[in-house]
């Protein structure tokens, strides 16, 4: 993973998180933040907010969201360290 500065780093536990992020915030909200693992050791006076802190959890839509064995959603392949 890059490394870069910003205000705030954001501890996602996958892509969901992060593309929950994305279509929530503006380009220069998002301009301003980075993304970490769970288990990075960033003390939260460095600027870091724990994304299980703000989950409010729903059920899927099984009318039309499959599921697979995981509990992800089914034909959804995302690949390790891709940018989307």
């Amino acid at each position: 993973r890059m490394l870069r500065p910003a205000p705030r780093t954001v501890l996602t536990n996958d892509y969901y998180d992060e593309l929950a992020l994305a279509q929530k915030l503006s380009t220069s909200d998002m301009e301003r933040i980075s993304f970490a693992e769970p288990g990075a050791k960033i003390d939260r006076r460095f600027g870091t907010i724990n994304m299980n802190d703000y989950k409010e959890y729903y059920d899927s839509n099984s009318s039309f969201e499959q599921k697979d064995i995981w509990g992800q959603p089914d034909k959804w392949n995302l690949l390790p360290l891709s940018d989307p």
